[in-house]
């Protein structure tokens, strides 16, 4: 398992919604999720562009879309 320290919010908002002067930080974290998730073995993902591009990096990666179940 792998975990790397990430800005995260406590309430309903995104990360990417919150106005905190760290866009960049945040953009390149949400690069790495993305290329993290396209070395995975199987991706279990929902309605978010991070999984969808993921699959551009590795399209022939087994994969389950819970939002077209």
């Amino acid at each position: 398992m792998l975990s790397v320290e990430a800005i995260r919010c406590q309430g309903d908002e995104a990360p990417f919604q919150v106005e905190d002067g760290k866009n960049y930080q945040k953009g390149k974290e949400v690069l790495l999720d993305c290329l993290l998730f396209s070395r995975c073995d199987f991706l279990l993902k929902c309605t978010s562009h991070v999984g969808e591009a993921a699959l551009w990096f590795s399209p022939d990666m087994p994969h389950i879309d819970l939002s077209h179940l």
